[in-house]
């Protein structure tokens, strides 16, 4: 089995395009998509920002929060790696034959770097995803509010008073 039909079957269990490998060569095929990427260029300004109150901020803490965890996952990756070394060198100086070699080993260690790393990569390309989401709204709010420079909106007090606002941008 050559590695070209190895990479096409792994493709296509892993990504929504159609793996179609002749004997002579593997070839992937992209798959009809029948969702658009992104909202129409001529959809209304306002539309992303719900009309100009979203602000993008919820995506843009989920945004950091994803972004610190996948950090945080390398970072433990490394770690384990450092610490995968020190025990093989630690057992390799005692011959293998301690107690803590054989209830710890230190493949051990690299397998938990190598889940690491696996792990932070769909992270972090979920806070990437995130964080271009929100960019999209704040800079559709920021669209709507420079288009629209009268603002009217109500306000309340209790029970003792109301009224209603008017702002006029200049």
């Amino acid at each position: 089995m050559s590695v070209h039909r190895i990479v096409a079957l792994l493709l296509a269990g892993l990504s929504p395009t159609v793996a179609t490998a002749s004997p002579a060569n593997a070839s992937l095929a992209p798959a009809a998509s029948t969702t658009p990427a992104s909202p129409a260029p001529d959809a209304p300004v306002g539309s992303l920002s719900r009309g100009g109150t979203d602000r993008g901020t919820l995506e843009f803490a989920l945004a950091g929060s994803t972004g610190v965890v996948a950090s945080a996952m390398v970072v433990r990756g490394v770690w384990e790696i450092r610490r995968g070394q020190v025990e093989k060198r630690w057992c390799n100086a005692n011959d293998g034959d301690s107690e803590e070699c054989f209830l710890d080993p230190w493949q051990l260690n690299y397998t938990a770097a190598i889940l690491n790393f696996a792990v932070a990569i769909p992270v972090a390309v979920a806070a990437g995803l995130l964080l271009r989401r929100a960019l999209r709204v704040n800079r559709d709010h920021r669209d709507f509010h420079v288009r629209t420079p009268i603002t009217m909106g109500a306000w309340a007090n209790g029970r003792r008073g109301g009224g209603v606002i008017l702002s006029w941008r200049l």
